[in-house]
């Protein structure tokens, strides 16, 4: 049999999920589908507080020239819509992604996501 490295990737990766081994390519997948699995089952905030509370007032100070103070639980809210609103553009951007057969989420696929859910 010919050496692992002269052999083409879909023949090297079938003999190598034959035998058992793991490309380093392989593992990397791995540990990125690992990541997004875990990050899938959580339900805490993956935004950090004080960056999301910072981008806040800065838009209300676009906005407005009074000073506006947001309770705590206010503000949490807010972080959580924002979140799940992020969340279900990025699995519309996927979904359109994965229908042109790609693994990668593309601008364009962003742009008509945000233009399907008319941002």
């Amino acid at each position: 049999m010919k050496s692992l490295s002269m052999m083409p990737k879909s023949v090297k990766i079938e003999y190598c999920k034959k035998m058992g081994v793991i490309l380093p390519e392989m593992r990397n997948r791995m540990k990125v589908e690992r990541e997004i699995r875990e990050l899938q089952r959580t339900t805490n905030i993956l935004i950090p507080s004080g960056v999301f509370n910072k981008c806040v007032r800065e838009v209300i100070n676009e906005y407005t020239t009074k000073l506006f103070r947001l309770e705590k639980d206010a503000n949490l809210a807010l972080q959580q819509a924002a979140e799940s609103f992020l969340v279900s553009l990025f699995q519309e951007a996927d979904m359109m992604a994965r229908h042109c057969k790609r693994v990668t989420i593309l601008e364009k696929d962003m742009l008509l996501a945000m233009r399907l859910k008319s941002i």
